[in-house]
């Protein structure tokens, strides 16, 4: 049982002008373009990118598969 004498210990005051929460920053709530963008553009060059392997097309493949990595690793770097 907490005895009267042991909880007005506890007691914090509030001097007039102070806060009793600290000041936090709201997070911002929105869209955030670049990493939509970038993984957009990851995902359709995957899809053009099956689809031209299905085809039988193997020109540019390669340097459509080296363009996607680019935009894998550029999310990663900006996103961490």
């Amino acid at each position: 049982m907490v005895n009267k004498a042991d909880s007005a210990e506890k007691v914090v005051e509030i001097k007039q002008g102070q806060s009793a929460e600290p000041d936090v920053r709201p997070a911002r709530k929105g869209i955030y373009l670049l990493p939509n963008l970038l993984t957009t553009g990851a995902l359709f060059g995957g899809f053009t990118q099956y689809y031209r392997g299905l085809a039988g097309s193997m020109n540019g493949l390669l340097w459509q598969f080296l363009l996607l990595c680019y935009l894998m690793a550029l999310m990663v770097v900006l996103l961490v």
